[in-house]
C-alpha cells in the first residue's frame, strides 16, 4: 500500500516537472506565483476603481446640469 502512494507521487512529480527540485526552489516558485496573482488582482482593482471614478464623475455632471436647468426655469 505504501509503495503505491510513492509511485503515484513520483509520477505526479514527473508530470509537474518538479522532480529533482529541492524545497527552497518549490517555495520560491510558490512565492513568485503568489506575487503574480497579487499583481493581477491589483490591476483588476485599479480598473474597477477607474470605472467607479468615471461613474461618479457622470453623476456629478448630471447633478450640476439638473441644477442649471432648475435655475433657467
Amino acid at each position: 500500500m505504501e509503495k503505491g502512494g510513492e509511485v503515484r507521487k513520483e509520477k505526479r512529480r514527473e508530470e509537474k516537472g518538479t522532480e529533482g527540485k529541492n524545497e527552497e526552489e518549490k517555495k520560491e516558485g510558490k512565492k513568485r506565483r503568489g506575487e503574480l496573482w497579487t499583481e493581477l488582482r491589483i490591476e483588476e482593482w485599479s480598473k474597477e476603481d477607474e470605472k467607479e471614478g468615471k461613474r461618479k464623475e457622470g453623476q456629478e455632471r448630471r447633478r450640476i446640469n439638473r441644477r442649471g436647468k432648475e435655475r433657467r426655469r
